[in-house]
């Protein structure tokens, strides 16, 4: 099974002008090199035990970024046990058949019915064996270095096979700090993996699938966001970093972190990913990170609005008859765009899955708009459908299956994928630059 996300081609399977099987899976073409050149600053963060009116601790950031330092502190509600401080009010105590207290179960797991107790060791024990969503918090390059580097080495002497994705830059700078223990990693390019962010939770996903009958614990670092992506990258990093918790329902004994830079990263960001990770790595202890958001809140369907065209766009309305206008309609804007012919291709493929999803399943077609944002041409299509699932188009479909390519090939094939889901219908945007 592949780690990476594949590199999809049209012409894998036929090209445009070849014969459309939209339910057919297609051929990948796997690679994992890439370069990026990750900038780095320096900063500091720190945890403090603040005192709310609740008692509560409170977690407080101080970052740099590009529009001067600033800083953030969050004090959630929270009620104190006397043993523990949780960020959610109490609600009455649920017992299992004996009268004992039912077990407290970690955010991210849908694993109902454990007998385990959430205090000493065994609390330990199932904390190696559940999986765990942690975002770490770093001031600059060498703080990176140090804490990154740490968690590596423990997951080295412990012998747990560890997956590091991040850019080519932090890979050297990693490298040169572990000498020989860097043998013993597994690192792949964030440029590559996850420049379009819904191929991320799959290439996470074959790494769980690789190590999850070893009957061992294993670890990764994934740090899709920096400062130099753009404002739309950015949605989809944030989006992608909730969808983390709801990627694994199996709960396997991953532990994923995830760096955020504070020197670099606005504050805007740092919140966000305090709402998308239920614990945070703060000076050196694990916390209970606050504001994380409900998992039902996660599931439900994206409806942050998308922003206006650049320019005012061209707009075709198709029906059942009309897919071979949607191809010819989105080849010629290609062309026109300064696409390449592969690029192109791949375009009018992803468009027409979308055309034909919006056909089948969405009251028989759609409209298709089409415009010039910079160096990319953006294509969307909105239908009367809804696309409910929260994972639509980051989960590997079986290859024997019949249907359920369209959304996945699409995220395969284009740049960036904007998927939204409102209540009189679905947008899915898409990306593609010149190369």
């Amino acid at each position: 099974m592949p780690l990476f996300a594949p590199t999809w081609s049209s012409r894998s399977i036929g090209g445009v002008n070849g014969k459309w099987c939209p339910t057919s899976p297609p051929v990948a073409r796997y690679s994992t090199t890439c370069s990026l050149n990750a900038r780095s600053s320096t900063g500091h963060i720190r945890s403090a035990a603040s005192s709310t009116p609740t008692g509560s601790p409170s977690l407080s950031l101080s970052c740099r970024s590009r529009t001067g330092p600033s800083s953030l502190t969050l004090s959630p509600v929270a009620f104190d046990t006397g043993k523990k401080t949780y960020h959610r009010p109490p609600k009455e105590s649920k017992r299992d058949e004996g009268g004992r207290p039912a077990v407290r179960r970690h955010p991210c797991s849908s694993v109902r019915g454990s007998s385990v107790t959430t205090t000493g060791a065994q609390e330990v024990q199932r904390q190696e064996r559940s999986y765990r969503h942690e975002a770490l918090f770093y001031a600059g390059r060498d703080d990176f270095v140090r804490k990154t580097s740490a968690f590596i080495r423990d997951a080295v002497r412990a012998d747990e096979p560890i997956l590091v994705v991040l850019g080519a830059t932090k890979i050297d700078l990693l490298r040169d700090e572990l000498g020989p223990e860097a043998k013993r990693v597994r690192f792949a390019d964030m440029a590559r993996v996850g420049a379009n962010p819904a191929r991320i939770i799959p290439a996470w996903a074959d790494f769980v699938a690789e190590h999850t009958d070893a009957d061992r614990p294993f670890r990764g670092i994934g740090e899709p966001i920096w400062a130099e992506r753009t404002p739309d990258e950015l949605v989809e990093c944030e989006r992608h970093e909730s969808l983390l918790n709801l990627a694994f329902p199996g709960a396997p004994p991953l532990w994923l972190v995830c760096p955020y830079d504070t020197d670099s990263l606005p504050p805007s960001v740092l919140t966000e990913a305090l709402r998308n990770h239920p614990y945070v790595l703060a000076g050196g202890e694990r916390q209970q990170s606050p504001g994380f958001r409900h998992i039902e809140d996660v599931a439900k369907p994206f409806d942050l609005p998308l922003p206006d065209p650049s320019e005012l766009p061209e707009e075709l309305v198709f029906g059942v008859r009309g897919l071979e206008d949607v191809r010819m309609f989105v080849s010629r804007h290609g062309q026109t765009a300064g696409l390449s012919r592969s690029r192109t291709d791949d375009l009018v493929l992803a468009v027409n899955e979308l055309a034909t999803n919006s056909v089948r399943y969405a009251g028989g077609g759609g409209d298709v708009r089409v415009w010039r944002d910079g160096t990319a041409l953006i294509c969307e299509v909105r239908d009367r459908g809804r696309i409910e699932h929260p994972l639509a188009g980051r989960v590997r479909p079986d290859e024997n299956q019949e249907g359920g390519f369209g959304l996945w090939l699409v995220s395969q094939l284009c740049d960036l994928v904007q998927i939204r889901s409102f209540a009189d219908g679905s947008v899915v945007r898409l990306r593609m630059t010149r190369a």
